[in-house]
């Protein structure tokens, strides 16, 4: 594979195989960073004098491709239309209309086509309108590149760029493709998009990474889709497009195939069970009724005929033919709720997975936390501040033991909280088109002394505007400090900041009131153990001085710069956790599930966030123990309450879900960098951030929350298990209704060996699915939470909603409401009425008592409680469905069409009283259970 973490690294230095792609990669000796920069330039025939040449640049494009990444998962509309009629009920369905049109049922064929088509367009509305609300992942890269050609710095199209090109790269801008560096000035990427973490890392031309070092230790090369954030750098080109790091992993997550949901599971199982079933007893009753009826036709083909449309009513009878439907549209309204609740879900089946989720693996930076550096504390002239607010934006106050400071003692301290400001490069901006929050240009760390110097009532582009940058001197890592000359009033003034012991070294004296006096040993001491004191929360420690330089000094080196500087104090910041995360967490332990922290950051941070966001304690675990430890031990160290997996991989973080998963637990993945796009693809199911997330991420996962908010993944969990609380009443509302739907038409069949008439034909049947019944049952999903819902455990996936105990229940109240049905229609024809008005009263009867079925359905509790009107849209559902039932049975010509001829009024009272038979029958049950 190539040069990046995904690869394995070859360790006797053979020749590298490159993944199949349709894009190709050169053939190295040896991963690229483990290369010297001139061998490199020599295996790529490459010049990094000249670079290459437009011809040479030319044929390798057409032979390497564009250094694009393709837009991958994206399904267009006619496959999302035939998804759509995959459900093996819709199968059946398809088949039943093919016969019943062929057999010359016209009705029955247009009915259950109109339920098929009913199906298919509320899903292929959701997914297609899911699928343009996210745009794709080409906007991650920036379109233009400085390189090398033909002896000649150009600006080029960064998608003609290919393996071979000299490039720069300066802060502010964007690693158009995966460089090994050549030549490096105090460069630093952020590269939390690929690894996770949160501050940005350090790059070096020079440095020798092991030969199996990660993603985040291979410190020589920079990767395509990162941004500078300080420094510059010029180096080669060693992989473009789909074969760059964050090209291989968006072609890896191309090949995860996803798991059905639980849901889909179980509907399948249904469906095969129910199938089974309905060819059974049609081709029983297609038998029988070739025996017992043959004399009542002219001819064997009638007979057939007849018989064969006879089956068909009762194989329709054996199927809830708007059952795939009802979930579609339960799933839909769902969707429209998580929707206005901040998540966007891609895919319905989505919904109802989060409901039994028993496992989070979370990302830490961006999620957890807002991945924005944020000064939280400050301390100067011995005094403690607190900062409040969080991230880049400018609203917060500064605080001293509670109290917010006054203009008066805030001016005192101006030059403490603009020294930051001025000591470096980085800056915040207010939110713009392409950003929905304030964000950082330049360092992260740089940019949160911008919203502190807002918050201590300054100015801060009137600070800069007054003090005009004469000299820098830049940050390194031997130094650990930089220094900003700037021209204040006519006078030279240096600011600098870094590591607390190099700025003490470079420091003499010592702000004390409003005077500045020697820097003694107790002092360096008191700072020294408050920086501790800092560093012990897993705060980031910047320590600040400031220098008045001689009026005549021309040569700002940092020999006669960097000495007797003024010490100011210390600013401690760190990446916060997201408001409201720690209440979140509560939540998804009180509902019993895991967390599990997944991050790029380093053991020590980690741990300090969990403590701060109320994780239980936890095992530790590293990158490098993850990689040396055996299957059989991960998952004894993942059956802990909360584990947090620090410096992990891509792979790692995939290997965690792949072994949560064989554990048997249902796995929801959360994650906003490409880092995170192999897991979130694995995972039953993945959320991405839509605020700071990548593209790729996006992409991969299945719910999109675009408040980036923790807390709106809890509240998806809730929507999850409220829609499978009610889902649940549906299938089983609908079931007793189609096993009461068949248990009419049996006793019709034993009433036909009489010489009694069918009580209900096929259309008929369909009918009160998709009139009777389809608008209360899908009513049914807005039926609110039980109160402890989200402190029960989530269900199992070895769970099922058609167990023995809800199937017993199933089959005798669905006998009973067959019995109703078939009651009046016996009395209806008993009273001498006609055979279309007494299939209209087995049709009103059994719509009655399906009625009374979901009312009762909804609680253990008596039907007459205040849960019977807590849904408002149920009982207009009922009311408006049973307008409808009195139209196709009564409404001149439309009956007719239907069969059906009204009722006297006097019918009436049969499906009302087998309706409130049941309704009693069904009250004294729940009072001896």
């Amino acid at each position: 594979m190539n040069q990046t973490s995904l690869a394995t690294t070859d360790k006797d230095n053979g020749p590298v195989k490159r993944p199949s792609h349709s894009l190709q990669t050169p053939e190295l000796s040896a991963p690229a960073h483990q290369l010297e920069g001139d061998l490199l330039i020599e295996e790529l025939a490459s010049d990094a004098e000249r670079g290459l040449d437009s011809e040479e640049a030319a044929r390798r494009l057409s032979q390497y491709g564009p250094n694009l990444l393709r837009e991958t998962g994206h399904q267009p509309w006619y496959q999302l239309l035939l998804h759509q009629f995959s459900d093996l009920m819709i199968v059946v369905l398809f088949v039943a209309a093919a016969l019943a049109w062929y057999l010359g049922d016209v009705r029955g064929a247009i009915v259950l086509m109109a339920i098929i088509l009913i199906n298919a367009a509320i899903g292929l509305y959701q997914e297609f309108h899911a699928e343009q609300l996210l745009e794709r992942l080409r906007s991650m890269i920036r379109s233009q590149a400085v390189a090398l050609r033909d002896g000649e710095m150009l600006e080029l199209d960064a998608a003609d760029l290919v393996p071979g090109d000299i490039v720069t790269i300066e802060e502010g801008g964007a690693v158009p493709a995966d460089l090994r560096l050549l030549s490096s000035n105090e460069l630093a990427t952020n590269d939390f998009m690929l690894t996770g973490e949160s501050l940005p890392q350090e790059k070096d031309a020079a440095a020798e990474p092991a030969p199996d070092a990660g993603l985040a230790e291979q410190d020589n090369l920079a990767f395509m889709g990162t941004t500078v954030a300080r420094g510059s750098a010029t180096g080669v080109v060693i992989a473009t497009g789909m074969a760059s790091t964050i090209g291989e992993i968006a072609e890896i997550g191309q090949g995860i195939k996803r798991d059905r949901s639980p849901l889909q599971l179980e509907m399948n199982a249904l469906a095969r069970i129910l199938t089974r079933m309905a060819g059974l007893i049609a081709l029983a009753l297609f038998l029988i009724n070739l025996l017992l009826r043959s004399e009542d036709f002219a001819d064997l083909p009638a007979l057939v005929n007849a018989s064969l449309l006879f089956a068909i009513g009762v194989a329709a009878a054996c199927v809830p033919q708007g059952l795939p439907a009802q979930i579609t549209v339960a799933l839909s309204l769902g969707v429209g709720r998580l929707a206005r609740e901040n998540a966007v879900v891609k895919r319905l089946s989505s919904v109802e997975t989060l409901g039994c989720t028993t496992v989070i693996c979370s990302d830490k930076t961006g999620t957890i936390t807002s991945n924005q550096m944020t000064i939280v504390s400050a301390w100067a002239d011995g005094i403690d501040y607190d900062i409040s607010g969080r991230g880049y934006a400018p609203q917060g106050q500064v605080l001293r033991e509670g109290r917010a400071l006054e203009p008066a003692e805030l001016e005192g301290l101006q030059l403490f909280f603009q020294l930051g400001l001025l000591a470096g490069n980085g800056r915040t901006h207010e939110p713009d088109a392409d950003h929905r929050d304030w964000y950082a240009m330049g360092d992260p760390t740089e940019a949160a002394f911008m919203p502190l110097a807002f918050k201590a009532g300054l100015q801060p582009e009137q600070c800069l505007e007054d003090s005009e940058l004469i000299a820098e001197l830049a940050f390194d890592s031997q130094r650990k400090r930089m220094v900003m000359v700037r021209r204040v009033g006519g006078r030279a003034v240096a600011y600098m900041k870094g590591a607390t012991p190099s700025v003490l070294e470079a420091c003499s004296q010592i702000v004390r009131g409003q005077e500045v006096v020697p820097l003694d040993d107790n002092m360096g001491d008191a700072i020294t153990a408050r920086m501790q004191d800092f560093s012990a929360q897993s705060l980031r420690v910047i320590a600040l001085a400031y220098r008045e330089l001689p009026g005549d000094q021309q040569d700002y080196t940092i020999e006669k710069t960097e000495r007797d500087f003024v010490f100011a104090g210390l600013v401690a910041m760190l990446d916060p956790p997201r408001e409201g995360v720690e209440d979140a967490l509560k939540a998804v332990y009180r509902a019993r599930m895991r967390l599990f922290m997944l991050t790029g950051d380093d053991p020590v941070t980690a741990a300090a966030i969990a403590e701060r966001i109320g994780m239980p304690d936890g095992r530790v675990i590293t990158g490098n123990e993850l990689r040396d430890m055996p299957d059989a031990e991960l998952r004894d160290a993942l059956g802990a309450r909360s584990v947090i997996l620090s410096r992990v991989s891509p792979k790692e973080k995939y290997r965690v879900v792949e072994q949560l998963k064989a554990l048997g637990e249902v796995v929801a993945v959360t994650g906003d960098g490409v880092n995170d796009t192999l897991s979130l693809k694995r995972a039953d199911i993945g959320v991405a951030m839509g605020k700071q997330g990548s593209e790729v991420a996006k992409e991969a996962a299945e719910i999109v929350l675009t408040d980036d908010d923790f807390s709106t993944l809890v509240i998806a969990v809730q929507e999850g298990r409220t829609i499978y609380q009610n889902l649940k009443s549906v299938i089983l509302s609908s079931i007793t209704s189609n096993i009461g739907e068949l248990s009419c038409v049996c006793t019709g069949f034993v009433g036909a060996a009489v010489g009694l008439p069918i009580p209900l034909t096929a259309v008929q049947i369909l009918s009160i699915d998709l009139v009777g019944e389809m608008l209360p049952l899908m009513a049914l999903t807005f039926d609110p939470p039980d109160r402890t819902l989200m402190e029960q455990a989530p269900r199992r996936q070895g769970s099922h909603i058609i167990n023995r105990k809800s199937l017993v229940d199933i089959v005798a109240m669905g006998v009973l409401m067959g019995l109703g049905g078939y009651f009046s229609f016996y009395m209806v024809l008993l009273s001498g009425g006609s055979t279309g008005s007494a299939q209209a009263a087995a049709f009103l009867g059994i719509v009655l008592i399906q009625y009374v079925n979901i009312l009762s359905r909804r609680t253990v509790d008596s039907i007459f409680s205040g849960y019977l009107i807590a849904n408002g849209k149920l009982t207009g559902s009922i009311a408006f469905s049973f307008l409808l039932v009195a139209a196709i049975t009564s409404w001149p010509g439309l009956s007719t069409w239907f069969g059906f001829e009204a009722l006297r009024l006097a019918d009436w009272l049969w499906p009302v009283s087998a309706a409130l038979v049941f309704l009693a029958i069904f009250e004294i049950k729940k009072r001896i259970l």
